[in-house]
């Protein structure tokens, strides 16, 4: 394993961690595979990069650190607390300051901002994290410039949920000189995405979400913690659709991944129910190929990507929320019952 920088200790000596002229911050593995599948395009390895996991004070699961490093065995692995300003300036001595490419996974926020003033680039990518990349929170959208664009400006942008029907690039990108748009690479995706099952020793469940003659997965979301719902109403959102797909006879196969900041413990796990506890991203569960298969979730970006990659089916679970200062949240369930409505 390779050195982590953590709010509690360092685990591993500085020489662990080589200069690379490429570095990428990101939230976790999914935001890996996505920036994989996105270089491919370009031809691009990760031999010359160090991955930095960034979080705001919770723990990184040791099993996501772990799945990065196999993924990118040639790249350097890291953890930053994004809370502790002074460990961003320990982890720049080790890494370095300037980098022929950074990539971030959002240009706006006091993290982020605090990452990409420390630092000197050749080339900014910009790599899609959901929606809110696309359409920005309030607090977020006040960080941008009086000319409408963000403090730095990226030169080239990863961004699927862009090629969803009526969505483009985002607003704040629309400039007399718009970053380079990198494809994300379909067939390579595909590759990644059973190697990312393996890591996280999904291939098992994979294979019998594929098997299933019909099947649903349900994506739990934490919205309480923004303030836009209660938890209460949340938890009950997610149980009668759970209640009600488990009584279904025509769903034979019913997955419910939780969120780990929104746990409903009182779902009773059955040969047609199952309940997948693990800290993993949403992704991995998805098929590729399944005939019947639907993504419930009250709204969850990953919704976008099933539809977008997957065919998976997409459908909002009802839930009445002030997304006024969350206009990303309203934006997918926006998206999806319009698709909906236009089969």
């Amino acid at each position: 394993m390779k050195a982590v920088v953590s709010s509690q200790h360092i685990r591993r000596s500085a020489a662990e961690v080589t200069r690379r002229n490429n570095a990428a911050f990101l939230t976790g593995p999914s935001d890996l595979l996505i920036l994989m599948s996105a270089l491919a395009h370009d031809d691009i390895g990760m031999a010359d990069w160090v991955i930095v996991l960034m979080r705001n004070g919770a723990n990184v699961p040791q099993k996501m650190l772990d799945v990065c490093q196999t993924m990118a065995p040639e790249a350097d692995v890291c953890i930053l607390d994004l809370q502790d300003a002074g460990l961003l300036a320990a982890l720049l001595d080790r890494i370095g300051r300037h980098f022929r490419r950074v990539v971030i996974s959002h240009l706006l926020g006091a993290g982020e901002n605090a990452v990409l003033a420390a630092l000197t680039w050749d080339e900014l990518i910009l790599s899609e994290n959901g929606i809110a990349t696309h359409v920005l929170p309030e607090n977020r959208a006040k960080q941008l410039g009086p000319n409408g664009y963000p403090p730095s400006f990226p030169d080239s942008a990863i961004l699927p949920l862009s090629t969803w029907p009526g969505m483009g690039p985002p607003s704040y990108l629309d400039a007399p000189q718009p970053p380079r748009m990198i494809p994300v690479d379909a067939e390579f995706y595909q590759t990644l995405h059973v190697r990312f099952q393996a890591a996280f020793r999904l291939t098992e469940l994979a294979m019998r979400i594929e098997a299933a003659p019909s099947c649903a997965i349900v994506a739990g979301t934490s919205l309480h913690r923004t303030g836009i719902v209660s938890v209460s109403d949340e938890t009950a959102a997610y149980q009668t659709c759970l209640d009600a797909l488990a009584q279904h006879p025509a769903e034979p196969l019913v997955i419910w991944k939780p969120h780990p900041r929104l746990m409903i413990d009182n779902i009773a796990e059955s040969s047609r129910l199952l309940v997948e506890r693990r800290a993993i991203p949403i992704e991995l569960l998805l098929p590729f190929s399944h005939q019947d298969c639907t993504m419930y979730s009250t709204a969850s970006s990953s919704l976008l990507l099933a539809s977008l990659w997957h065919g998976v089916a997409p459908w909002v679970i009802p839930l009445e929320m002030n997304t006024r200062r969350h206009p990303h949240v309203e934006k997918v369930r926006q998206l999806v019952s319009g698709s909906r409505l236009s089969e």
